[in-house]
C-alpha cells in the first residue's frame, strides 16, 4: 500500500469518526430507552432476514409488544410490506437511525457497524452472517479487504459485547480473526432454527403461486458466493442450466426449475443464466433461509450457507470451477475436499455427481461432519438469545 493510501486510511477515517462522534455526542444527551432495540442487517440491504430476523421474531413471540424495535434499511418506504407491523423501519445511515441507535439499550447486527460509538448502559450483539468455517475472513485475508475495512473493524470489535457462534470451529475463528477479546456465545445460529421446524410445503406453495409455477415443480437452488477479484465486474459462473436440470430429472424424477441467488456483495448480472426460461432470479428474495427451507436440491460453491442447508438432510452439491484461483485469493479454514458433498470443477462432473447421488452415503457424511465442526445448532438458538436479552438490566 502506498504512503498516500495509508494516510487516507488512517486520517480519512479519523476525520469521519470525528464528525460522526460529534452527532453521537448530541444524541447522547437523550436517555437510553431500556425497551428499545436497534437492528441492522447486511448494512441496510438485508431486509427482514438472517440471524436478526429470527431473534426478533422469537423476542416478539415471547414478549409481544414489550420491546420497541427499530430496524435500519436502505429504502423504508419500499420494504415496509416485507416487515411485521411491530417493527419500525428507519433509513440506514440517517440521523433518525443514529438517534435511535444512540438511545437504544441493545444493538443487533449481522455485519460490521460503520463508525460505532457506544454509550455506557448500551449492549451490542453481533450475530455475523456466516454459518460455519469456510472461506477465510477478516484478519485472515487482510490483503483482500477493501481499504479502511480493518480500521473500522477494529473499532467495531471494541464495542461488541457478544458474538454468536454456531459451532466450535467458528468460535476459534472469531477469537483468532476478529480482533475481538470479548464473550462468544455458543448458542447456535438463530437463522438455522427454522430448518429444524421447516415449513417447506407452505413456503413452496406461496413461491409457486407468486411465480406462476405448478405446485408439483421441483426446485434446485444455485447460490454462489462473491469473488473479491471480480467485485463490481462481470464474472462467468459457467452454469449450464439445461444440463443440470436434465440430470436432476434423471436422478430424482419430475420437472425442475433452477433458482439463482447471487451474493449481496457481488450482485453481478450473470445474464447467461438469467436469460434461461427455466431459471428464476431470486437474488432479491428477502430471506435466504426461507429458500433453503423449501428448495429440493442446492448447489453451492464457497459460501457457508450449506452448513444451514445440511440440517434439511436434502441433497447438496459443490460446483467450484475456479477452485485453484479462489483458494489462492481467499483460502479456506478447513480442507475443502473434506466437505460432505461431491465437488465438481466442470458441468460434466457436476451432472455426473447429481445422477450418481447416494442418499445413505449423504446421511453418514453429514453426521460425521456435524461432529467434526462441533455444531451447537439444535433448533433453539433464538430461544437462548432471547433469554439472555430478557435478563439484561
Amino acid at each position: 500500500m502506498s504512503s498516500i493510501k495509508k494516510i487516507f486510511v488512517k486520517y480519512g477515517y479519523e476525520i469521519g469518526y470525528f464528525f460522526h462522534a460529534l452527532f453521537c455526542k448530541v444524541f447522547s444527551f437523550f436517555p437510553i430507552d431500556k425497551k428499545k432495540i436497534h437492528v441492522s442487517c447486511w448494512t441496510g440491504r438485508g431486509g427482514f432476514s438472517c440471524n436478526p430476523k429470527y431473534i426478533i421474531s422469537e423476542l416478539n413471540k415471547q414478549f409481544p409488544g414489550k420491546y420497541k424495535i427499530y430496524w435500519a434499511v436502505n429504502n423504508p418506504e419500499n420494504e415496509v410490506k416485507s416487515f411485521p407491523s411491530y417493527i419500525h423501519l428507519i433509513k440506514y445511515h440517517s440521523f433518525h437511525s443514529l438517534y435511535h441507535q444512540m438511545t437504544s439499550f441493545l444493538w443487533i447486527d449481522n455485519c460490521r457497524k460503520d463508525m460505532p460509538i457506544k454509550r455506557k448502559g448500551q449492549y451490542y450483539l453481533q450475530t455475523w452472517h456466516g454459518s460455519g468455517p469456510m472461506k477465510k475472513i477478516e484478519a485472515d485475508v487482510r490483503d483482500a479487504l477493501v481499504m479502511g475495512y480493518e480500521y473500522n473493524a477494529r473499532k467495531d470489535s471494541k464495542m461488541i459485547d457478544w458474538i454468536l457462534s454456531g459451532c466450535s470451529i467458528e468460535t476459534k475463528i472469531y477469537r483468532n480473526s476478529f480482533w475481538y477479546n470479548g464473550q462468544i456465545l455458543e448458542y447456535g445460529s438463530p437463522r438455522a432454527d427454522a430448518l429444524f421446524h421447516s415449513r417447506k410445503d407452505e413456503l413452496k406453495k406461496v413461491f409457486c403461486i407468486d411465480n406462476n409455477l405448478p405446485l408439483s415443480i421441483n426446485l434446485i437452488l444455485y447460490a454462489p458466493t462473491f469473488r473479491d477479484k471480480k467485485k463490481g465486474t462481470e464474472f462467468d459462473y459457467e452454469m449450464d442450466v439445461d444440463s443440470v436440470l436434465a440430470s436432476c430429472q434423471k436422478r430424482f424424477g419430475g420437472e425442475w426449475i433452477m433458482l439463482l441467488r447471487l451474493h449481496k456483495n457481488n450482485m453481478i448480472s450473470a445474464d447467461s443464466i438469467k436469460s434461461n426460461k427455466r431459471c428464476i432470479d431470486v437474488t432479491v428474495y428477502p430471506d435466504m433461509q426461507e429458500l433453503l427451507e423449501f428448495v429440493d436440491v442446492a448447489i453451492d460453491d464457497y459460501s457457508s450457507w450449506f452448513y444451514d442447508f445440511m440440517y434439511t438432510r436434502r441433497p447438496c452439491f459443490i460446483y467450484a470451477p475456479d477452485i485453484n484461483e479462489y483458494d489462492g485469493i481467499r483460502g479456506f479454514y478447513i480442507d475443502f475436499r473434506s466437505l460432505p458433498f461431491s465437488i465438481s470443477d466442470s458441468i460434466d462432473s457436476l451432472c455426473k455427481d447429481i445422477e450418481s447421488f447416494d442418499e445413505a452415503d449423504r446421511d453418514k457424511k453429514y453426521n460425521q461432519f456435524f461432529s467434526y465442526i462441533g455444531s451447537f445448532n439444535d433448533g433453539h438458538a433464538s430461544e437462548r438469545v432471547v433469554k439472555m436479552i430478557s435478563d439484561l438490566k
